[in-house]
């Protein structure tokens, strides 16, 4: 499974829609689709988040762990 490495006080936008160049970051595609938002999340202390493999998982582009 893939991981990424978030730092306390670090703000992202997650993309949902699948289609960002800078996935799993938002790069603004999902505007061209219109039925997707960013996922905003705040962490306020060091994380590790696990990427969603399947696509199905409810917060995409994390994992509900186990991945659908």
């Amino acid at each position: 499974m893939k991981t990424i490495e978030l730092k306390s006080g670090q703000s992202v936008y997650f993309c949902t829609c699948g289609k960002s160049s800078k996935f799993p970051f938002c790069d603004g595609t999902y505007k061209l689709e219109n039925q997707f938002k960013p996922r905003f999340k705040v962490y306020d202390q060091d994380a590790i988040e696990t990427l969603c493999e399947c696509g199905k998982c409810s917060q995409f582009p994390l994992t509900d762990y186990p991945c659908k």
